[in-house]
């Protein structure tokens, strides 16, 4: 939920507040019951909280209470800002968060002493930007100037060179020196089997940047791309704003239209082609970019809460989180802003959203980030601090949990060089200069050097495509192959998707494709664990159908035996039921089979049953294997999606009625046992062992005695019906 309350403020609290005797007068304004102390618990930590300001001025502040907190006591702390003069901006009960916009210096300090007084537990608070708040976001200071700043150049984070101009009737798979990258991540090869084998679930990318250029493209390369239901702006104090498709499309710069391209520009015989085309991947505008360039913690925090809340699958997060390039968690000044995006971090991986981001292109080690000194980069440089001890510090999103790191490949040759030779050429990448690195801290890598794109004319000069490089642009690579995965998984926790990435990326010949760390570079690792693969996304790894055991019967039904290791006679029926993601299934018993088909949806169910003579199976043989061949919903050739069992069983020809046996003739040397089996009714009745020397054993019974015993009662018998017959 996100709340905005312009409430009307107290002149002569404000003035209370900046004297810093907020707490000596709470009483008038709150109550006494309100300054009645709470029993603080030992362990409880101390709040973190921001120094007093230089001047009175319109500030937004992040709050955070300790996670769990209820959200009563979240909207009473909000009640408390109000009363202290500061204006509600947006509040997040699911992680005790909100931001708020105050003007007095001393708000943060007289803040936590109120909260402390009323027996609320803080976290932290601290500003979010060194800057003071102008022009349309000052919402706290009624006398404000409503003018937007001046727009700036994009920040360092967002590196990109614009080289030179495609033609709109360039199309990346005729033109291999236009889409290296697309063909590195073999994603050309990807689309050829979703078009024919498979067919993805839908999927929304959340392209969290400075916004999409819809309308020059909708026609074309953003044709039934772009999601306008779910797509905002929250580039003004991180209040949701969807009141026009304009207030998300850019305005200052082309950087979001460009990674969206990357992501999902359609196939379409012309301009570029995203890493994923499909029509079931879906791209979404969640504009964080302000016009001078800044995405500030509430800005961020607002797109990772409606990405989660709007049910995203994916979101590409090309930058880090101003003013600092790198935040210190327990920093007074940085420690709120920087535990609020990492709660809505958190908050969006826990909501099924795979947080995919650049690793910047400062050209530093993440694992051990040592001194900056281009931060605060929001307020001049006159107020940048150099050589600021930055061990310890956290470049977001990029470097918290959960979150996919990306670094950027660039290619081995001249991208004029490219289109010289097949894709193959360009192998082994190098490191694009710029690119951060840390062997603990990238998980993949992608093409981020001269990548073509789409631009917005109105900002690029009259220019529909360009080629822009940066971390910002490998991201976008890896975020369409998320999408690809996603759309195969639909499933998957973002850890598996991150999981999955990881694997597919680690077969995908690491030593071949990627130069390893030199001298020359300074032995700086920064490939993660592989390049990424879009071909492997939808052929390898695939959700494969759940085979049932084997099950006959010989009833009609009545009753189901298992199958595997049973002895069977007669004849019956086998069947074995195939659940998830099966497209066919087809049952094998000697020569009879049966098939079944299904539509491939993820949770399918097919039972395929087949009739059965086990005695005819007798006649080839006493074992017999069934088997059960179930084809997995992706019928491209080396999908690996399909699933086979076998069910071994014995046969044995049913037994018939007991015949009478003739006698057998003296002398013969015939002997047999007397122990028949009640479904031998076909072999002799009279069965005995015989001894060694040719006589009957000691358990047997003289032949000849029987035969004579025999005769006498059939004439016997024979006497006795005659005398019936004759009465």
């Amino acid at each position: 939920m996100v709340e905005m309350n312009f409430s009307a403020t107290s002149h002569t609290l404000r003035a209370l507040a900046s004297a810093g005797i907020v707490t000596a007068t709470a009483a008038a304004v709150f109550g006494a019951a309100l300054l009645a102390p709470a029993a603080a618990l030992a362990d409880e930590p101390e709040p973190i909280v921001s120094a007093v300001e230089k001047e009175d001025a319109a500030r937004n502040f992040a709050v955070n209470l300790p996670e769990g907190t209820n959200a009563a006591t979240l909207d009473e702390s909000a009640r408390i800002a109000e009363q202290l003069g500061a204006v509600v901006l947006s509040k997040y009960p699911a992680f005790a968060t909100m931001f708020v916009q105050a003007k007095s210096k001393s708000f943060a300090q007289d803040y936590a002493n109120v909260l402390k007084t009323a027996g609320i537990t803080l976290n932290s608070i601290g500003p979010t930007r060194t800057a003071v708040v102008t022009g349309t976001e000052d919402v706290v200071d009624k006398d404000a100037a409503r003018s937007s700043q001046a727009p700036t150049e994009l920040q360092k984070n967002s590196q990109f060179y614009d080289e030179t101009q495609l033609q709109d009737d360039n199309d990346p798979y005729t033109t291999i020196d236009k889409a290296w990258g697309i063909l590195a991540l073999e994603a050309d090869k990807a689309r050829q089997v979703t078009d024919s084998s498979v067919k993805l679930e839908p999927v929304t990318v959340g392209v969290v940047d400075s916004g999409i250029d819809y309308k020059h493209f909708k026609d074309t390369d953003f044709k039934d791309r772009i999601d306008t239901a779910d797509s905002v702006s929250c580039a003004t104090n991180g209040i949701p704003d969807q009141s026009s498709e304009d207030v998300w499309q850019p305005t200052t710069s082309s950087h979001g239209t460009h990674v969206a391209g990357t992501i999902a520009a359609a196939h379409n015989g012309s301009g570029v082609d995203g890493v994923a085309p499909q029509n079931e991947v879906k791209l979404a505008s969640v504009k964080v970019v302000n016009d001078p360039g800044y995405i500030y913690p509430e800005y961020a925090v607002c797109g990772m809460v409606w990405s989660a809340d709007h049910h995203f699958d994916v979101t590409n997060n090309s930058y880090y989180v101003d003013p600092w390039e790198y935040w210190l968690p327990n920093d007074p000044s940085q420690a709120a802003g920087y535990e609020a995006v990492r709660r809505s971090v958190a908050y969006a991986t826990k909501s099924g959203v795979t947080v995919v981001a650049a690793a910047g292109n400062s050209d530093q080690d993440l694992d051990n980030p040592t001194t900056d000194s281009g931060s605060p980069d929001d307020n001049g440089d006159a107020n940048k601090i150099p050589n600021r001890d930055v061990r310890g510090g956290k470049n977001i999103p990029t470097t918290l949990p959960n979150v996919v790191t990306v670094s950027a490949a660039g290619e081995a040759k001249n991208v004029s060089e490219i289109g010289k030779g097949e894709s193959p050429a360009i192998f082994p990448l190098k490191r694009a200069s710029f690119s951060n690195y840390g062997k603990n801290s990238i998980d993949v890598t992608a093409p981020g050097l001269y990548i073509a794109s789409t631009v917005d004319p109105d900002i690029d000069g009259n220019k529909y495509y360009a080629y822009y490089s940066g971390t910002s642009m490998a991201s976008p690579h890896v975020a369409g192959v998320a999408a690809l995965i996603k759309g195969i998984h639909p499933d998957y926790t973002p850890t598996q998707v991150l999981d999955l990435l990881r694997k597919q990326a680690s077969e995908n010949d690491f030593d071949t494709k990627l130069s390893a760390p030199n001298a020359a570079d300074g032995n700086k690792e920064w490939r993660g664990i592989g390049l990424v693969n879009a071909l492997s996304a939808v052929t390898k790894d695939q959700p494969k159908p759940t085979v049932g055991e084997l099950q006959y019967s010989i009833d009609d039904g009545a009753t189901w035996n298992v199958l595997n290791g049973a002895t069977v006679s007669g004849k019956g029926k086998v069947r074995s039921t195939v659940t998830g993601p099966v497209t066919k299934a087809t049952l094998t018993v000697g020569k009879d089979s049966a098939t079944k088909t299904s539509d491939g949806s993820f949770n399918g169910s097919v039972t395929v049953e087949t009739e059965v003579d086990f005695d005819a199976l007798a006649k080839e043989g006493t074992s017999v294997n069934a088997t059960l061949n179930a084809d997995g919903r992706n019928n491209y050739p080396t999908a690996d999606d399909d699933v086979s069992t076998t069910a071994g069983f014995t046969v044995k020809a049913s037994a018939s009625k007991p015949s009478t046996a003739a006698p057998v003739k003296p002398g013969n040397g015939s002997n047999t046992s007397s122990n028949a089996q009640a479904d031998d009714g076909d072999k002799d009745i009279y069965n005995s062992a015989q001894s060694a020397d040719g006589k009957l054993g000691s358990t047997g019974v003289d032949v000849i005695a029987i035969a004579a015993a025999t005769t006498l009662l059939l004439v016997f018998g024979g006497i006795l019906l005659l005398r019936r017959h004759r009465a």
